[in-house]
């Protein structure tokens, strides 16, 4: 629904990597065992990559496990390695409700801290995946009327160049 609701999408699934398989000295190429994203947008020079979820992530006990989150990372890396002209790649994860706790997720390394700050985070290595909500029922109305939100686009590229 997300993806129908959304402009300026595009398809980037051909340009991730794949494995490539080393069998008795022959290299074989799995294209469909490759990365696949849920959604991206390209906005002037910069690709925002959206995996759209289906939990509210209200808390950290509901938020997108650390498979989830690596992805995304990959899916930024790929692209960087595959889309020379791209001067800016952002992660972005969307949660149905009209609000949301979680503004974004950023990687730290494990410590005996009770208490993390922005210097902990690895954002150099690791670029925050920015967390976006969105009400599910104004979502429904645009998609079952086959409509764009172009608000909506633009909500998610003003809260990405508010976060950057």
């Amino acid at each position: 629904m997300l993806e129908k609701s959304l402009t300026l999408t595009i398809d980037i699934n051909h340009r991730l990597t794949a494995p490539l398989y080393k069998i008795s000295d022959e290299y074989i190429f799995a294209a469909q065992k490759g990365q696949k994203t849920d959604i991206a947008i390209q906005y002037k020079d910069r690709i925002i990559i959206i995996d759209a979820k289906y939990y509210g992530a209200s808390n950290i006990n509901n938020s997108p496990s650390l498979y989830d989150i690596v992805k995304q990372f990959f899916y930024a890396k790929s692209l960087k390695i595959a889309e020379l002209s791209i001067s800016k790649i952002d992660n972005v994860f969307v949660f149905p409700g009209q609000t949301g706790s979680i503004q974004s997720i950023h990687m730290a390394t494990k410590s005996t801290k009770k208490i993390y700050s922005s210097i902990d985070c690895l954002d150099k290595q690791y670029p925050p995946i920015i967390c976006f909500y969105q009400d599910p029922l104004e979502l429904l109305n645009y998609y079952s009327q086959d409509k764009k939100d172009k608000s909506l686009t633009q909500k998610i590229i003003s809260v990405i160049d508010n976060s950057t």
